[in-house]
């Protein structure tokens, strides 16, 4: 409560980053010798990285309307975010051996 009424962009910045988290630690990994789950994960890998982006542009469009309020949790948890994403790329790249 206190933190809402202190800066609630910190706060909504935290519930963004812990449901990308969840998000990110229930993606799980391919079993790389079923073709079937392959395509699964890969297809739950993209529906992530959509997600991650909604929630990325959510906070960019909370930051944009609180201009006067600089909000360093915020811009981590986007850095984190997209951290998030460039992992996931990273493990779709490995995944063709790219």
């Amino acid at each position: 409560i206190v933190g809402t009424v202190g800066n609630p962009l910190n706060v909504k910045a935290i519930e963004i980053l812990d449901a990308g988290r969840e998000a990110v630690a229930a993606l799980g990994s391919p079993n790389r010798d079923d073709p079937s789950s392959k395509a699964e994960w890969l297809k739950e890998a993209s529906l992530l990285e959509s997600r991650l982006s909604t929630m990325q542009a959510e906070l960019n469009s909370l930051l944009a309307g609180h201009p006067q309020r600089k909000s360093r949790r915020a811009t981590e948890a986007l850095q984190q975010l997209g951290r998030m994403k460039h992992d996931i790329t990273a493990r779709v790249a490995a995944l063709y051996n790219l």
